[in-house]
């Protein structure tokens, strides 16, 4: 793990990746090193990354996660020894490090991958031999009370590629709603997709691309769709992103500008800089920056060339303006009687 130095790197770099998203990948799908190029993807696109291989990773905890503006989450095909889901309490939940991300809403949450619903309905024997045991099972349906449909927004799974007597999907069409990517359709490194899973959805949900082409047995099911829920975003996908191609082989470009066009979507988490019990707030910040802890005293802020930009007195819980600023990094000072701190804030 690299979390130490991400908000040095974050400084140090140039003012364009200033606003860039912190993302983390967690590797959960037993299939080798599909994630590296989904790393590849976010540091192509600027972002801040870091990443875990729970099959090389002794625990996962919520520290692992709590600083990132998204989770990135793959899941496997096999359904072997997955950790999205917590059964241990008699009651299905994410990941115990994710579900307390999840509760504490610290950012944006995208789960990609194949089956990763059906572990939750369709008993196995790690053996992978009942992967294509679905067809008379179909469609499956979650109400309120199930976690699928209360935390996903999932009201039915109705297809699964391949396991449905196809010979998989070609491709995923972008829907009329889905106004967040430009990759148009979504193709593999295979002529077809298997196992990829396909939903019906709450009506608040909005789809992003569904099964095709208009010929496909199960064109028009949703196999990508983005969730607003409990003031967390949530994107869920059944594309295998480790995969992504042109029908043929696979195209690292595709990927970029898919997973670039969704980080990019996803609300930056609001962070907090704490120190000797003064907090400083929204960091980075836009147009105001809190100043809470403090009370008489006075705050400079400083661009990077040394040049005062603002200079104010503050008492009990202030708000400084700092919407004339232009985006970059600038040096934060409080002197107050008793104490003198400073900190690096972003602008953007």
């Amino acid at each position: 793990m690299k979390k130490f130095y991400l908000f040095a790197v974050a400084i140090l770099l140039s003012v364009s990746i200033l606003n860039a998203q912190k993302v983390i990948v967690v590797d959960d799908d037993n299939n080798g090193d599909e994630f590296e190029v989904i790393v590849t993807a976010l540091v192509n696109g600027g972002y801040i990354v870091d990443s875990i291989n729970l099959e090389n990773a002794d625990t996962l905890t919520y520290a692992d996660l709590q600083n990132y503006d998204m989770v990135l989450w793959t899941t496997g095909d096999d359904r072997v020894a997955l950790n999205l889901w917590d059964t241990t309490s008699g009651n299905v939940q994410f990941n115990p490090a994710l579900q307390q991300y999840y509760d504490n809403k610290d950012g944006a949450i995208w789960l990609d991958g194949l089956c990763f619903v059906k572990p939750l309905v369709v008993p196995t024997d790690g053996s992978g031999t009942d992967n294509d045991t679905v067809a008379s099972l179909l469609p499956v349906n979650f109400s309120s009370g199930n976690f699928v449909h209360d935390v996903l927004g999932i009201t039915s799974w109705v297809y699964e590629s391949k396991s449905m007597g196809d010979d998989g999907v070609p491709q995923f069409d972008k829907t009329t709603e889905n106004t967040i990517t430009n990759l148009n359709p979504i193709k593999w490194q295979y002529s077809t997709l298997w196992r990829a899973d396909a939903w019906e959805i709450m009506p608040e949900a909005t789809p992003l691309y569904e099964m095709g082409p208009s010929s496909y047995a199960g064109a028009g099911h949703t196999s990508f769709y983005k969730y607003v829920n409990n003031g967390v975003t949530l994107y869920v996908s059944s594309v295998r992103l480790g995969k992504v191609g042109d029908g043929s082989a696979f195209s690292q470009t595709n990927l970029d500008n898919l997973v670039a066009s969704i980080v990019n979507d996803a609300p930056a988490a609001v962070n907090t800089i704490e120190q000797n019990n003064i907090k400083i707030y929204p960091v980075p910040a836009d147009d105001y920056i809190n100043i809470n802890g403090v009370d008489n005293a006075k705050v400079i802020i400083s661009d990077i060339a040394g040049r005062t930009v603002v200079s104010q007195n503050i008492s009990n819980n202030a708000t400084i303006n700092i919407s004339n600023l232009q985006a970059g990094v600038y040096n934060l000072v409080i002197v107050s009687e008793n104490n003198t701190l400073s900190q690096k804030i972003i602008v953007k």
